[in-house]
């Protein structure tokens, strides 16, 4: 099944709104390691499937946003010291000049176009600015909101500086999708002040994120064999989708366009 769309729109519009997905075992980017596995795998081998195009408009947006104000063109690529996969990926900037003309140094940025109620949970979880160096379940309860932001960030400063990538730190710039409605902004808990907020988000320590890294590669491989192969004998535990990473099961009904190939038996 193809990605649905209605045929009176442009070609131009289609083509930039379905893009291509490639994916390389081997290559992993950042963002397929941030996927749950199940998914990085099934959209893999159904890059067209059942989707239907309305259900991108948010994120082409945001894919258009980075486009025109990203300041790093350049896709980097680090070989994870375990030697069995390479890192690849392409941060938004890094030691950036800013609107009054000094260098940001040691800074690693990505931009996110997205909900006023994610920022605001987001800056809550942000209070405190330190270096995660154990992501036990502790830290991923602390910073659910924020841990695919903060684990993202962590994988660029790793491919600009490998084990010396805790010199840099990590910054979100923010643009509000619900910008205008103040009344909303400033009636949430903390109030959102702004419309593009910046906020400063903890990196993961070199030895704790090369741990995350490769196990989330190793989950990546047993979904593979599984959907190869639903005969063979795997680690059910490692290619299961933790219930962090389907939101508590709303990405599974709403969000993840893969459930009708889904197992479902494969989820927590």
């Amino acid at each position: 099944m193809e990605t649905k769309y209605d045929s009176r729109l442009p070609k131009s519009l289609i083509n930039f709104m379905t893009g291509s997905r490639s994916f390389d075992l081997n290559r992993p980017s950042v963002t397929q390691l941030l996927h749950p596995p199940q998914a990085t795998i099934l959209q893999s081998m159904y890059p067209d499937y059942g989707e239907d195009i309305q259900d991108r408009v948010r994120m082409s947006l945001g894919t258009a946003f980075h486009n025109a104000v990203q300041g790093n063109e350049e896709r980097f690529e680090r070989e994870h010291p375990s030697g069995l996969f390479t890192i690849t990926g392409e941060p938004d900037d890094y030691e950036y000049v800013n609107a009054i003309g000094e260098r940001e140094r040691n800074v690693v940025l990505d931009y996110k176009t997205t909900s006023v109620y994610k920022i605001k949970r987001v800056m809550q979880e942000a209070q405190a600015f330190e270096i995660i160096d154990n992501l036990d379940e502790s830290v991923l309860n602390k910073f659910s909101d924020a841990l695919d932001w903060i684990l993202q960030l962590s994988m660029y400063a790793f491919l600009l500086a490998g084990d010396q990538m805790n010199y840099y730190s990590g910054r979100i710039i923010c643009i509000n999708f619900d910008a205008g409605n103040k009344r909303i902004m400033k009636s949430l808990k903390p109030p959102v002040p702004n419309n593009i907020q910046i906020i400063d988000l903890p990196l993961v320590a070199y030895d704790e994120l090369m741990k995350w890294t490769d196990r989330q590669w190793t989950r990546i491989n047993e979904a593979k064999k599984f959907y190869d192969d639903p005969s063979q004998e795997i680690n059910v535990d490692l290619v299961k989708c933790k219930s962090s990473e389907v939101w508590g099961g709303n990405r599974c009904g709403e969000y993840c366009p893969f459930i009708e190939k889904c197992t479902g038996v494969l989820n927590d």
